[in-house]
């Protein structure tokens, strides 16, 4: 029998598949999930290895069903981690960030990328976004809630699905930079009436990639947030200390702010105050958790 022919059903509510006859229909084997990303699956099925093609079609629908578990179960959970002024002392806001529960993902960049190769990545984004805002709630008034959204959830109008309602002088959007933009006029045009009302727009991980400062540039963001790896070792590196230098002198330039990402030491927080850095975030000041620190808060806008 050719078997690089044989049909997938997908079972989305046992995580498991269907080997069905490829010209009866009739289901031969029913295999999980888990079993299939072993290369050795289907030989311990009496079944030789479909071809390439296939093994891609599995994988695409592997990850569809996992994704859509991770969505219609709420398998994830919303951690809130604090951003300071630059002494490290007064919180001035929270990044909402995702974990995924259950062992559905290990890492929570993995499960939107399974999302935007199967084309659900609007509909996870949506998902997490609406529970990020409910975040809030409990957020000291003075504080912002930084949430975070891809280019594509973006242009795909998730704005206007989770943000009804919201106060949005109270929230920063932190455009990801883990994808290029590649119309920055339609991108400005979507973010303008959000913006006018008063949300703040946030370029993540500036020098990481796709950013840089053409990415800055076009967007004309409220805030910069620097990528960890400009601010690891900064207090024993003269480059690193002159890139942030140059950055924040561009931010007060144009008059928007400057974040460090990842401060994990005392003295990467000393040479960044020094340098003027509006805000600092890292795990040296507080790890994401669901508990809140109780910090009294300055808005952004005073910060």
């Amino acid at each position: 029998m050719m078997w690089s022919s044989m049909l997938f059903e997908c079972f989305e509510r046992n995580l498991s598949y269907a080997l069905l006859h490829p010209i009866s229909g009739m289901v031969m084997k029913q295999i999980g999930c888990n079993t299939l990303h072993n290369k050795s699956a289907f030989a311990s099925y009496g079944i030789r290895s479909p071809e390439p093609m296939i093994k891609e079609l599995v994988k695409k629908q592997i990850a569809k069903i996992r994704v859509r578990s991770v969505i219609d179960n709420r398998r994830f959970m919303i951690v809130l981690q604090p951003i300071f002024l630059s002494d490290g002392k007064q919180t001035v806001g929270y990044e909402a960030l995702t974990r995924f529960t259950n062992g559905s993902y290990s890492f929570p960049h993995e499960c939107f990328i399974d999302a935007k190769k199967v084309n659900m990545h609007r509909q996870l984004e949506s998902a997490v976004l609406s529970c990020a805002v409910e975040e809030l709630k409990r957020i000291p008034k003075g504080c912002y809630l930084s949430i975070n959204i891809s280019p594509a959830a973006l242009l795909d109008g998730v704005l206007d699905e989770v943000l009804s309602d919201v106060p949005l002088e109270r929230l920063v959007l932190e455009l990801t930079e883990h994808e290029p933009v590649f119309n920055y006029a339609k991108v400005n045009r979507i973010l303008e009436p959000f913006r006018k009302c008063g949300l703040q727009l946030a370029i993540d991980d500036v020098g990481a990639g796709y950013s840089s400062l053409w990415h800055v540039l076009q967007l004309k963001p409220d805030v910069i947030k620097i990528d960890a790896k400009f601010i690891s070792g900064i207090s024993d590196d003269g480059c690193k200390r002159k890139f942030v230098e140059l950055m924040v002198n561009f931010a007060t330039q144009v008059r928007c702010k400057v974040v460090a990402e990842g401060v994990e030491t005392e003295s990467e927080l000393m040479a960044l105050s020094r340098l003027n850095v509006n805000m600092v975030q890292g795990f040296f000041l507080g790890r994401p958790s669901s508990v809140l620190y109780s910090d009294c808060c300055t808005s952004l806008g005073h910060a």
